[in-house]
């Protein structure tokens, strides 16, 4: 009877044992998750931000010259002009510092997009006329070569743009 009153009091033990342990683990577990929630929670409020406040690298691509002038760059352009404002939010926070950071940034590349489209816009703009010379927009008198004063682009060398 003694060795069986023993036996049930060691099971008794090691079942209050497991139970300390595996409430431990629960415990752990929790805090775990709690954790994690927070995590998913950050993550998705700097997904925001970095949605408001920075471009995609296609977006980037599309400024910088890596693709053509489209649709993708114009839209690139406004959603800079867009960042741009928004920084302004940022002044008037705590968070100055960062407003003028990203503010600089999107200035760089504000500046590198219309430096773009100006040199696009150039390009598009220019003619040439038989003799071979580039003139960057149409001369007065559409007969005669402004750079070579000859009457190179008469009816029968018309311009070709």
């Amino acid at each position: 009877m003694t060795a069986m009153s023993d036996c049930c009091q060691d099971m008794t033990a090691r079942l209050q044992q497991a139970r300390n342990e595996t409430a431990e683990l629960i415990e752990k577990t929790s805090a775990l998750q709690r954790d994690k929630e927070k995590l998913q929670v950050r993550r998705a409020v700097l997904q925001l931000f970095l949605d408001r406040y920075q471009l995609k690298p296609e977006e980037q691509e599309a400024l910088s010259g890596g693709r053509p002038l489209d649709s993708t760059f114009f839209s690139a352009f406004d959603k800079v002009k867009t960042v741009h404002k928004e920084c302004m939010r940022l002044l008037r926070t705590n968070q100055q510092r960062l407003g003028l950071d990203i503010m600089d940034e999107m200035t760089a590349l504000q500046e590198e997009a219309y430096e773009r489209l100006y040199k696009w816009t150039r390009g598009a703009s220019k003619f040439s006329c038989a003799c071979g010379h580039e003139v960057v927009s149409a001369p007065v008198n559409v007969n005669a070569c402004s750079l070579c004063a000859s009457n190179c682009c008469s009816d029968n060398h018309p311009r070709t743009p």
